[in-house]
């Protein structure tokens, strides 16, 4: 049974514990507008989408018909963005206040935007943003201490010093080409 949330509002925190996967939540909205083949009353059932009590927080994979990524920013206990090779599009600056963020690989993708906006992003340990169309200085990632895994090959309008990355302890694995 899935349940138009917005019918019934004082039941909404029943509805999340007894129906779970299929309320309609303002997340599982959002990414319809975003994904029409996403379902907007059951996006946690969905195979690309994960959720935890109504709220998105991991999205591996999407539709066809998917498109700007501005849409993302709204879902603010997003932890896992992957979509590589996805027919999206859009400015990375649109994710840069989903500060729970782990994982962001937009690979193969359409992405454009400046890397440094992504600097404050210090919960993300792994970002691959290659063979997109991201711009600016590598030095404005230097505040992710948290990331282990960076790549941006084939990102030519990346660039700087490599350098400016020597505060990144955690790092375990880099692909750069600048």
């Amino acid at each position: 049974l899935c349940v138009p949330l917005a019918q019934f509002p004082m039941l909404r925190g029943c509805l999340l514990r007894c129906v779970g996967l299929c309320v309609a939540s303002e997340d599982c909205q959002l990414l319809n507008k975003w994904d029409p083949d996403v379902s907007p009353t059951a996006c946690c059932a969905s195979r690309h989408v994960d959720c935890e009590r109504g709220s998105v927080t991991s999205i591996r994979g999407v539709g066809k018909r998917a498109g700007d990524i501005a849409v993302l920013g709204f879902l603010k206990s997003l932890e896992t963005l992957e979509l590589t090779f996805a027919n999206v599009s859009g400015d990375i600056g649109s994710l840069d206040n989903l500060t729970r963020l782990t994982s962001l690989d937009l690979k193969v993708t359409g992405v454009t935007g400046d890397v440094g906006c992504l600097g404050h992003l210090t919960s993300l340990d792994y970002l691959d943003l290659g063979n997109t169309a991201v711009t600016g200085d590598i030095g404005g990632l230097g505040n992710l201490t948290s990331l282990r895994t960076l790549s941006m090959r084939y990102a030519a309008g990346v660039h700087g010093d490599v350098g400016a990355l020597r505060g990144l302890t955690a790092l375990r694995r880099i692909s750069l080409d600048l």
